[in-house]
């Protein structure tokens, strides 16, 4: 697997996991606000959460920039529907981008643990001499 590959199937592990899990299930659970409307939101902030990491998978370099960029974008498009309340999507950006060292780290993480491909140990037959 090329290392560009590698990094974005990483990314994406990453992204998904933490982001989607903690931001998520923290604004849903956690703010009054999330209780109320926790249906409704259910299905917004998971098409979010996933539009978020297909966009962070097709960029080449990841940092902090990039990762607020993808999500201003991604988020700006359900601030303009009309079944979801602005103050909503905005505080789901600012805890997705609150999340970055999180995933800072398990980007990091994984891309330290990913183990090298080691060439195989091919046995040698060994020819005896005929005498």
């Amino acid at each position: 697997m090329k290392k560009s590959t590698q990094k974005a199937v990483v990314i994406g592990a990453g992204i998904a996991s933490i982001a989607a899990a903690a931001a998520g299930a923290y604004f849903l659970t956690s703010t009054k606000k999330g209780k109320k409307v926790s249906k409704k939101a259910i299905a917004w902030a998971g098409k979010a959460k996933k539009e978020v990491v297909a966009e962070m998978k097709k960029l080449e370099a990841v940092n902090q920039k990039a990762y607020g960029q993808v999500v201003d974008e991604v988020t700006k498009k359900y601030k303009e529907l009309k079944n979801v309340d602005v103050k909503d999507v905005m505080e789901f950006s600012k805890e997705l981008k609150g999340h970055w060292n999180g995933i800072k780290k398990e980007i990091e993480n994984k891309l330290k643990s990913k183990p090298v491909a080691k060439k195989k140990a091919v046995a040698k037959k060994k020819v005896s001499k005929k005498k």
